[in-house]
């Protein structure tokens, strides 16, 4: 919008209609990061900052991973400010600033495509970081995964008996406990025996 704006072909009404368009996306811009939350916490607002994810089994910094999301409503992204109104570098803006408060004329318009751009930086430069903590996750998450493993696999080796020993002292328990047995049948026997000759 900004950029058919800026085309000086368009008249007065017509960037008028196009300027109307662009307060609305603007004030949606606002509602969509007023609005967005996770677990009643205002994500993109500029609110979400410090965050701790606990990812390990110690309270330290080791442990944890922080996080924040900056501001990305209109005023956060810069794009509809006024004189006095602090920007996200900490500043306070001034009439030289340029920001993309409207599109109602060819140099607003102009003005509009510089601010849009640095916007879109700075919405690029939020999503670079979260990107950036979501894969430290997903590294995180594999690794605790393996380490999980390692751990069950070293108690499985310690609590699980060896089968094939097992059944082997079995077998040779068993053929003791027959043979043993064999061996008093035979005794009782021989001494049936010995009293059948003494009689």
């Amino acid at each position: 919008l900004a950029v058919q704006a800026s085309t000086d072909t368009l008249n007065d009404e017509d960037r008028d209609s196009i300027d109307l368009e662009f307060q609305a996306l603007g004030d949606e811009i606002t509602r969509i990061a007023s609005a967005t939350e996770y677990d009643d916490n205002k994500l993109l607002n500029g609110t979400y900052s410090g965050k701790k994810l606990q990812i390990g089994a110690d309270n330290d910094a080791n442990h944890q991973l922080s996080l924040s999301i900056g501001d990305v409503t209109e005023s956060g992204l810069d794009l509809n400010i006024a004189d006095g109104d602090k920007l996200i570098d900490g500043t306070t803006a001034t009439s030289g600033d340029v920001y993309a408060a409207d599109v109602d004329t060819v140099d607003n318009a102009r003005e509009a495509i510089s601010a849009l751009d640095g916007a879109i930086d700075k919405v690029n430069h939020e999503r670079s970081q979260i990107g950036a903590l979501q894969n430290r996750l997903s590294f995180t998450i594999s690794n605790l995964s393996n380490h999980t493993q390692a751990i069950e696999a070293g108690r499985s080796a310690i609590a699980d008996v060896d089968f094939a020993a097992e059944a082997t002292e079995l077998a040779k328990n068993q053929i003791l406990a027959q043979s043993g047995t064999a061996m008093l049948a035979q005794a009782s026997a021989v001494s049936q025996n010995v009293l059948g000759l003494l009689m």
